[in-house]
């Protein structure tokens, strides 16, 4: 990779789907607790993350070797998608983002899921 395609910055990655966290009940059984694994809690949909090669590093979660969340949405069979680069933000930006807990909200293909919009169509409406 030559320096000039290297970007660094802040970027958001979606699956789509929410991966599950599994989740125990504890059930008496016999003469005693026993836990007993119950459907999965729909949880993360959407990782921010600052990197100095934001391709680089998303290749990393493409792999399974990124943070935990995005190696257990690949762990799933999830499809990682880098939708929107924040480029030359820095550090401080993503902890802005990320104590926000607003991923839903930044990403493009969700926000088009909501209003009912394709992205292919939303694009279209975009000016240049």
């Amino acid at each position: 990779t030559r320096m000039a395609d290297v970007v660094s910055g802040v970027y958001l990655i979606c699956w789509g789907e929410p991966i599950g966290q599994a989740q125990t009940d504890q059930v008496r059984a016999g003469r005693g607790l026993h836990q007993r694994k119950r459907a999965f809690k729909a949880t993360a949909r959407h990782y921010i993350g600052w990197a100095e090669d934001v391709s680089k590093r998303f290749g990393e979660h493409e792999a399974g070797q990124g943070a935990k969340v995005t190696a257990e949405a690949v762990r799933q069979g999830r499809v990682l998608v880098l939708v929107r680069v924040w480029v030359g933000a820095g550090r401080t930006f993503e902890r802005k983002l990320k104590r926000r807990h607003n991923g839903p909200k930044l990403c493009p293909v969700c926000r088009a899921k909501w209003q009912g919009v394709t992205v292919y169509e939303q694009a279209q409406v975009l000016p240049d």
